[in-house]
């Protein structure tokens, strides 16, 4: 697996894009299963 480095100005972003970015980019399956489940869960609620 290749890493991929992102250049994002996370203060330019939507709060909700930012949780997206971070639960994509931090490493370890579990612990961005756990951000997922949580950006998700923002995302459906700003429906």
């Amino acid at each position: 697996m290749t890493k991929v480095q992102l250049q994002i100005d996370l203060a330019s972003l939507p709060r909700t894009v930012v949780r997206v970015v971070i639960c994509v980019t931090i490493d370890g399956p579990d612990i961005r299963r756990q951000n997922f489940s949580q950006v998700n869960s923002c995302l459906c609620a700003h429906r």
